[in-house]
């Protein structure tokens, strides 16, 4: 959907940004500004040719990515430092701030990192949200910088409105926006900033996707009324059906959740059968870090309370292979794999469908990883039950002595 925020590889802007004449002649007479750019594009990621990589091969491949990320990130901080009036510095940061490079900064990768799971890597927390920090600053100098053309102010002004909501929304981060009413309130006052600046860019989806998680995780009557007066009121048409969907699914959510499939390894799964029990209805995708990064916190509830009525439903987001399969799409059979290497015995579903699965539609799931946490009832408790607050949650739903 335009405008929603995804962990998705870099945009076709931002590789055609960082690799158009990367194989160039550097001509005599290049400038330093010209020297540095051309640098920053010369170290553009390269694309991974093995499908389905040795433990050797991968953690080389975490390696070099790690490497060239901190030369590429520390290059473009130095052009937009140097050359503030470069009209090239604003495409520079703007393409930064979107990067998936910002997240893959690792403290180390042991000699097990296979391809399809990243147990063995360990993220260096405090340098992401340094780096986050410090490109949310350049990125709110471009918003009423004279030099920046209009349709860069516009993506300036709809990343540093979406700062506050992103950073809510993932617990992960860490970061300077608390996960609280004033970081809410902050992320509103932000969206209704760029929204007076630019009133019919449909660029907020994202931000408000987030919002949808943090602020109306309550899935009541409010919050469908609050959905329902966006979508009749925006001016984006993108965002009015975008807010239209949400309106629905929450209507759809306040009732006790209904799903219902075969699973990958063959297990019958009906929600309706598991009244009784706390469920956590889980949609992640083998390609997203972020969802593996959430793992742990998951499996260890799921060690710690499955004997004692807790229940996990995967939902997986992965696209099944085309005719010419890429590396990041996966059969059934591979997510079935994927699961049993990673320690996740819970049935998963998979239609090959990637963002038009079947349950990520119906309940207008736009970003992962997204969780709904059922009480016995079947009914959500809370779409915000992360990192080691999953544990404390299950644990007060399943009322254990």
């Amino acid at each position: 959907m335009s405008g929603v925020k995804r962990y998705l590889p870099p945009s076709p802007v931002a590789v055609a940004l960082l690799f158009a004449g990367a194989l160039g002649v550097f001509a005599a007479d290049r400038s330093p500004a010209d020297e540095i750019y051309d640098r920053i594009r010369a170290l553009a990621p390269t694309t991974d040719s093995v499908s389905s990589p040795t433990a050797a091969q991968a953690r080389e491949r975490y390696l070099s990515m790690n490497t060239r990320a901190d030369e590429q990130i520390a290059l473009i901080f130095a052009f937009a430092e140097k050359f503030p009036s470069d009209t090239r510095r604003a495409a520079l940061v703007l393409e930064l701030a979107a990067s998936p490079i910002l997240a893959y900064q690792f403290k180390s990768v042991g000699d097990d990192v296979g391809e399809r799971g990243l147990a063995a890597v360990i993220f260096d927390q405090a340098k992401i949200v340094a780096l986050h920090e410090r490109v949310n600053a350049l990125v709110a100098q471009l918003c009423d910088d004279p030099v920046v053309a209009a349709a860069d102010r516009e993506r300036a002004y709809m990343w540093w409105a979406g700062w506050p909501a992103k950073a809510v929304y993932d617990y992960t981060a860490r970061r300077s926006i608390p996960a609280d009413a004033a970081g809410l309130a902050e992320a509103r006052r932000r969206i209704n900033v760029a929204r007076a600046q630019f009133p019919a860019s449909d660029q907020l989806a994202g931000s408000l996707e987030r919002l949808y998680y943090r602020s109306l995780a309550q899935i009541d009557e409010a919050a469908a009324s609050a959905w329902l007066q966006a979508a009749q009121s925006d001016r984006s048409p993108t965002v009015a059906e975008w807010a239209q969907q949400k309106r629905k699914a929450v209507l759809l959510l306040q009732e006790p959740l209904e799903i219902a499939f075969t699973a990958v390894d063959g297990r019958e799964v009906d929600l309706a059968k598991l009244r009784g029990k706390v469920v956590l209805v889980d949609f992640w995708a083998t390609w997203c870090v972020p969802c593996l990064k959430e793992m742990p916190y998951v499996r260890a509830a799921y060690k710690k309370f499955h004997d004692q009525g807790f229940e996990i439903v995967g939902i997986s987001l992965d696209k099944a292979p085309g005719a010419q399969p890429r590396g990041r799409e996966r059969t059934a059979a591979q997510v079935a794999e994927f699961a049993r290497e990673n320690e996740m015995p819970w049935p998963h579903h998979y239609d090959g469908n990637y963002w038009d699965n079947e349950f990520g539609r119906r309940f207008a799931i736009s970003s992962i990883p997204a969780t709904f946490l059922l009480g016995k009832d079947g009914r959500i408790v809370t779409t915000e039950a992360r990192g080691e607050k999953l544990a404390a949650e299950v644990e007060r739903l399943l009322q254990l002595p």
